[in-house]
């Protein structure tokens, strides 16, 4: 990833804790009916769609890690 700035993203391409507390959200979508959002509005929410389900879980602002490992998780079959 050429001319990242680092208080957004990391290295690694994922959004910093500075960008999640600026208003940025990470998205995901497979298609229309299946998607999710990872956001911080002083706790994390992801939240989103999977096969006509709706879900939505809730984390302390200090598990960026946890949010981050459910976020990637949660459209998995």
């Amino acid at each position: 990833m050429k001319n990242h700035n680092p208080k957004f993203r990391a290295k690694t391409g994922l959004l910093t804790m500075y960008s999640y507390s600026c208003g940025y959200i990470d998205t995901k979508e497979i298609d229309a009916e299946n998607r999710a959002t990872l956001e911080l509005d002083c706790i994390f929410h992801v939240k989103g769609f999977f096969k006509g389900v709706h879900f939505w879980k809730t984390f302390e602002r200090n598990d960026v890690k946890g949010a981050r490992k459910f976020y990637n998780n949660c459209l998995r079959g």
